[in-house]
């Protein structure tokens, strides 16, 4: 058996690509695969993709294109994806993509659906003039690979939430056998304590992040990250200068209007932090009290998850979150109402050894949807298609 993985950027830092290959990494030898490919435009080094991975792996650069426009980079890789399907695809090859992205899959892993994210993009992200007519050619776009992409009567689909589950049976009448529940979850090697003190955390950071010099480690601190516009980085500041109370925010994300990513806290005594970047998000998670995102919509959500696993207070909307199924019930966790709004928050520094206890307690969680039972539902799935 042969495996091609089909994702437009197998960046491990990028929260699909994570999935993805978390769970390839743990598919159990008995399925002897033979080789791996990794279709895409961009890699990050096979070490962090697959490490200790024994098995042969190739990287099949697909011809470099600019990050921007994102509908022609669409495109072509989905052009590129047919081109591989007919010339390349050998029998005993099966392909498992990521959404859309790849037009010929065998098992997809959605995680997004243009459908279901489609109100909220025409109301916030179809601007005036030449850029909101682009952006209304995204959308159209998009609605009609979907429509041609869930036509498939074969093709099985991992689901990332409940909510896109039953949206998929719902919208495009897929035979429930191909739909297949599978929550993302954490590396807990990655991403756990390292013991060092609040301080000691605070010290390493400034020196990648000048920035957060003034960052008051004696008070509660605030992390969001993600795509600023999308994970409700604008409802934060809005938030953060309506209230009385005073806040310090790390935001980690970019945004796709300069507008938006000058918006900033006003409110006397609060503290914006801005980082466009980091591959230490791990170290953001140990400094931080609590997480805040309130994104307007994630089929799953997998920082939630990160910062809940290391210990942080979650506030996180329900319904539009797939993370905030898993752990609603779980102490130090707000879910709300996203009709409503981010609710009044009163965030508290935690000290290290409650993390700790915190971290000890939710482990049972993290191995009931571990990575490890995702590979195993992905690997039944290969045995099955491969029988037939």
């Amino acid at each position: 058996m042969k495996i091609t993985l089909m994702v437009q950027d197998a960046i491990y830092e990028m929260g699909h690509s994570k999935a993805m290959f978390e769970t390839i990494r743990l598919l159990p030898q008995e399925l002897k695969i033979e080789e791996i490919k990794i279709v895409s435009y961009r890699f990050s080094p096979l070490e962090q993709l697959l490490p200790n991975i024994n098995i042969p792996v190739t990287y099949v650069k697909v011809p470099p294109m600019p990050l921007r426009p994102f509908l022609i980079r669409d495109i072509f890789y989905q052009i590129y994806s047919i081109f591989y399907f007919w010339f390349f695809k050998k029998k005993d090859e099966y392909i498992i993509g990521i959404g859309t992205s790849a037009l010929y899959q065998d098992i997809c892993d959605i995680q997004w659906i243009h459908h279901q994210w489609s109100p909220v993009y025409l109301k916030l992200f179809c601007p005036k003039g030449l850029l909101g007519i682009y952006k209304k050619l995204l959308h159209w776009y998009g609605l009609f690979i979907e429509k041609t992409f869930f036509r498939s009567k074969t093709r099985h689909y991992l689901c990332l939430s409940r909510f896109i589950h039953d949206y998929l049976e719902k919208t495009f009448s897929i035979d429930k056998k191909n739909l297949h529940l599978a929550y993302s979850s954490v590396n807990t090697e990655k991403f756990k304590l390292s013991g060092k003190s609040r301080k000691e955390i605070h010290q390493i950071l400034i020196e990648q992040y000048p920035v957060l010099k003034q960052l008051d480690t004696n008070r509660p601190i605030i992390l969001f990250a993600g795509a600023l516009e999308r994970k409700g980085y604008f409802d934060i500041i809005k938030f953060i200068n309506q209230s009385s109370d005073t806040y310090q925010l790390i935001a980690i994300g970019e945004g796709e209007f300069s507008s938006v990513v000058q918006e900033t806290v006003t409110a006397p005594q609060s503290t914006l932090f801005r980082i466009n970047h980091t591959k230490s998000i791990e170290q953001f998670y140990e400094l931080s009290d609590m997480f805040l995102f309130p994104s307007l919509y994630d089929p799953f959500g997998l920082v939630v998850i990160e910062a809940w696993a290391m210990g942080l207070d979650v506030v996180v909307p329900k319904g539009q979150v797939g993370a905030s199924e898993l752990i609603d019930s779980s102490e130090g966790v707000l879910c709300y109402d996203a009709n409503e709004g981010i609710p009044n928050i009163a965030p508290k520094i935690i000290g290290i050894e409650e993390k700790l206890q915190r971290c000890h307690d939710r482990v049972p969680l993290l191995t009931k949807y571990s990575w490890e039972n995702k590979a195993k539902l992905l690997a039944t799935l290969l045995k099955g298609i491969d029988a037939k």
